[in-house]
């Protein structure tokens, strides 16, 4: 009885864990195809899975589609997907960040891990997994804040302005 219980539990576990992982690689193609201006054009490979929690996921894909003379160009991104913890209704937010122009947020929150300023009590409490995905959040967050938008977002509904 204690293992079906356990394997139950584990069963529950991951597919718990696999539920924004899903709900992001969907969101992704909803968003590269609404961003290509031949959104029939577009052809998404290479997809990795860079990180992912019950709060954010990172993916490294690249993505193909046909530009404004008909040729189709390949770029490498990184798509982020984060529930926005800050926000009383935990909404989700996105990033896609075009990696021949700008920086990973992967990169950035690994030299803020590798800088070593755990100089609040909280953070010197955390595991090492636990303080990475810190990392990853808190930059994740900062990005979307700043060049990210909300899943669902209309610009042209009001209340949401």
């Amino acid at each position: 009885m204690k293992k079906i219980l356990y394997l139950l539990a584990l069963a529950v576990f991951c597919s718990c864990s696999n539920g924004l992982k899903n709900e992001a690689q969907e969101q992704m193609e909803k968003t590269f195809k609404e961003m290509a201006l031949d959104p029939s054009s577009v052809s998404i490979s290479n997809v990795k899975v860079m990180f992912d929690n019950d709060s954010v996921c990172v993916i490294n894909l690249n993505m193909s589609a046909k530009n404004g003379f008909g040729a189709i160009r390949t770029r490498e991104y990184e798509y982020v997907y984060l529930i926005d913890k800050a926000d009383s209704t935990q909404s989700r937010r996105e990033i896609v960040l075009d990696l021949s122009k700008e920086e990973a947020i992967m990169n950035r929150a690994r030299k803020d891990y590798q800088a070593k300023k755990w100089n609040n009590a909280y953070l010197e409490k955390l595991s090492d997994d636990d303080k990475k995905a810190y990392y990853i959040y808190f930059n994740a967050h900062l990005y979307s804040l700043f060049i990210g938008r909300k899943v669902g977002y209309d610009k042209n509904d009001i209340d949401n302005w």
